[in-house]
């Protein structure tokens, strides 16, 4: 019968069979959803975890090419450094400008014996009274064989001055072809055995020493001066040339 209070209530016993099994197929449904979802978070966990070892593949892979890189800048930072050194070995030579000679400007020129390309013997010291251009050089020296034809000027425009011309650190066969292939008019002789470049040390050439009428040293020139003629003409002048 209808309740009072507006509620109605199952007070069959068959009735209270079909509510508690309804409520069992409830809680059947129920668990098999937990089931399902449970199942469901495996299955995503489980993909998760395979997906893990390509990402580590991939990070090692990655790893490797870092480190591949680090050794290929590793090698060439040492090829630069290697050449780097190399260039700077090069360029370490000391320049013939700075080079300190062990003749002085006002003293009297160390003399010596020579022996011309021709045969002819001869000593420094009985050159004195005439202004004396000393040039040592070699074949292979480019500014020696550029400042020559100034020279040769110098000596046809000033008869009285003598230019010894001494050969240094060159092949003999090689020094006499040149010789002979420019006749510039000076007094050539070849210094073989390095005694006279003994007397007049010097890391560099051409290196020339004006000589003046008195045998005195009146200026040193390492290297080709800018103004060969000029300088050349300015120093023998005030070392008595006339």
């Amino acid at each position: 019968m209808p309740s009072r209070t507006g509620v109605t209530r199952v007070t069959h016993p068959f009735g209270r069979r079909l509510v508690a099994a309804g409520m069992l197929l409830v809680a059947l449904a129920l668990m098999a959803g937990l089931l399902g979802c449970n199942g469901s978070r495996t299955d995503r966990s489980s993909a998760a975890s395979s997906s893990s070892p390509s990402t580590n593949a991939a990070s090692s892979s990655g790893a490797g090419s870092a480190s591949s890189g680090a050794a290929s800048a590793s090698g060439s930072a040492t090829s630069t450094k290697d050449a780097s050194s190399a260039s700077t070995s090069s360029s370490s030579t000391p320049s013939p400008a700075t080079t300190k000679t062990a003749v002085e400007k006002g003293a009297l020129a160390p003399d010596f014996s020579y022996t011309t390309v021709d045969g002819k013997s001869g000593r420094l010291s009985e050159l004195k009274g005439k202004a004396v251009l000393l040039n040592f050089w070699a074949s292979w020296c480019g500014p020696c064989v550029r400042e020559m034809p100034d020279i040769a000027k110098l000596k046809a425009d000033y008869p009285a001055l003598e230019v010894l011309a001494i050969n240094v650190s060159d092949d003999p066969a090689g020094a006499r072809d040149f010789i002979a292939k420019t006749d510039y008019g000076f007094t050539w002789a070849i210094d073989e055995q390095g005694k006279i470049s003994a007397k007049y040390p010097t890391d560099g050439i051409p290196y020339t020493i004006i000589i003046g009428t008195d045998g005195v040293i009146g200026a040193i020139f390492l290297g080709s001066p800018a103004d060969v003629y000029g300088s050349y003409e300015h120093a023998l002048k005030q070392a008595g040339l006339t």
